[in-house]
């Protein structure tokens, strides 16, 4: 016999409903996407490369879908894809070749190339990291978002959000202890995650706590510095299509229609962002906010009333632009090694040991100014933290000047290991397994999605909420709201 536990739920009938019966069977959808950007890639100038990407797309969501789960590794594994080739179907529409695309001068095509490898070695180490699917994680955290009523995950979410409110407030008062008080107001989401799981498993519909939820959420994310309006649209799609929701003709319609609003606010974000950051700054370059909610609303709507067709047009382009992070890598594959020899592991060493060196017991440790390192391997004098902005090359560009061409890879594969490891974790550990290590998994990995992200923070970002999840699961948890974790039997495996 084994020393190690396994736990087993006990599961009623009802607690399987929607989970597929004949293995992990891939979303509807799927097959329909794999067709579309197959004709895509076969009607344009960039087919070879285009191509490329379809089949990457289709076998990195066959690696990655687990039903009966929220999707957070096929959500980081997508997000970083369609950065990387966006720009190649985009072309192929246009009838050019991408590099047409390309806003600066670079090595374009190997990029691209490059960069698609990249997303496919992460989805091989999410998929390895994360071990062998199982429906016993869809399975308890329906369980127990079944039969939590409705309001109690409502005042849940209530109470996290004032919680992170004084704790973000509060947070740079505590020194060099600020970063992982903010990870731990960060985790809010996570219990808007489970209320909005638990809103899409109920067998009743109620839908007016998790409305509410959205709109504060919503209307608190356009009151910041950064785009935080759409992280509530996306956890609110993760929670969606982890509850094995069946959509009606009806609905199907009216997510599209929350789809193409969300790229329309994307669209006139980029169009007016910059004067609104700006103006919340104090016009100080800084990416701080000095005015107050009721100046800043009132700010934005100004700026977003003025915003005409050429205006939304425009804006289009820029979210489309921005989307695509394959540019600043193709300039560096021209300075790197030509210009500056590999760096052999010194950025990734860095992120790596930066969060292990607080600034409480390190004062002078250097402030993170990703266009610092863009201008030094690129030579294009973006604007940094002068101009209240920090642009990256991002963690796929900087692997390259870590490792060179095909040792970039490594880190990247270890990168996704580690990360479907932690997912497992959170699925599989006693102590938070269901829908509470569903909810946290899904918050302490979403940081990884995106290319434009830079090694430094990369960590950083996943690492500090990782340790602020501990506080919930063995401190928290247990004592204010042990209701979140079904009644589960232990069993020794063998």
């Amino acid at each position: 016999m084994s020393t190690g536990r396994e736990q087993v739920g006990v599961l009623p009938k009802d607690s399987t409903r929607n989970l597929p019966s004949g293995g992990r069977r891939l979303p509807a959808g799927v097959p329909l996407l794999g067709v579309t950007l197959s004709l895509l890639a076969f009607t344009g100038p960039n087919w070879p490369l285009a191509l490329l990407a379809t089949s990457v797309v289709m076998l990195g969501i066959w690696l990655l879908w687990r039903p009966g789960e929220a999707p957070i590794l096929v959500f980081v594994f997508l997000f970083a894809w369609l950065q990387a080739g966006i720009h190649l179907y985009v072309a192929n529409i246009k009838g050019v070749g991408v590099e047409e695309l390309n806003q600066f001068s670079g090595d374009t095509n190997l990029a691209i190339f490059l960069s698609l490898l990249a997303c496919l070695v992460l989805a091989l180490g999410l998929h390895m990291g994360a071990g062998s699917w199982r429906s016993d994680g869809g399975a308890l955290a329906r369980l127990v978002a079944q039969t939590v009523p409705l309001h109690r995950w409502f005042m849940l979410y209530l109470v996290a959000l004032g919680i992170s409110s004084v704790l973000t407030g509060m947070a740079w008062s505590f020194g060099g202890l600020a970063q992982i008080i903010l990870a731990l107001a960060n985790l809010k989401w996570a219990f808007y995650l489970m209320l909005a799981y638990a809103s899409f498993v109920s067998q009743r519909s109620e839908w007016k706590y998790l409305l509410v939820a959205f709109g504060i959420e919503l209307t608190l994310g356009f009151g910041g510095y950064f785009s935080g309006f759409k992280t509530v649209f996306f956890l609110t799609f993760l929670a969606l299509a982890g509850s094995g929701f069946r959509v009606t003709p009806k609905q199907s319609m009216v997510l599209a229609l929350v789809a193409g609003l969300l790229l329309t606010i994307g669209a006139v974000w980029s169009e007016v962002k910059m004067d609104y950051r700006q103006f919340v700054s104090g016009y100080s370059g800084h990416q701080v906010v000095v005015a107050s909610s009721s100046e800043r609303y009132k700010k934005l709507i100004d700026l977003v009333s003025k915003v005409d067709g050429k205006g939304l047009s425009d804006g289009f382009e820029k979210l489309f632009s921005r989307m695509a992070y394959t540019d600043f890598f193709s300039v560096v594959l021209n300075t790197v090694p030509n210009n500056y020899p590999y760096a052999n592991g010194a950025l990734w060493w860095n992120a790596v040991r930066r969060p292990f060196m607080p600034r409480l017991f390190f004062p002078n440790k250097k402030a993170i100014n990703d266009s610092e390192l863009v201008n030094q391997y690129t030579g294009l004098g973006v604007a940094g933290a002068a101009q209240g902005t920090s642009i990256s090359l991002g963690y796929v560009a900087e692997s390259y000047i870590d490792f060179g061409p095909w040792l970039m890879f490594v880190p990247l594969f270890l990168l996704g290991w580690a990360a479907g490891r932690a997912y497992r974790w959170y699925l599989s550990n006693p102590d938070c397994a269901g829908l509470l290590g569903m909810a946290l998994a899904t918050v302490v990995l979403f940081p990884l999605a995106g290319l434009e992200t830079s090694i430094i923070k990369l960590v950083g970002a996943t690492l500090l909420p990782f340790l602020a999840s501990f506080i919930v699961i063995y401190y928290l948890a247990p004592r204010f709201f042990p209701w979140v974790l079904p009644k589960m039997q232990q069993i020794e495996k063998g």
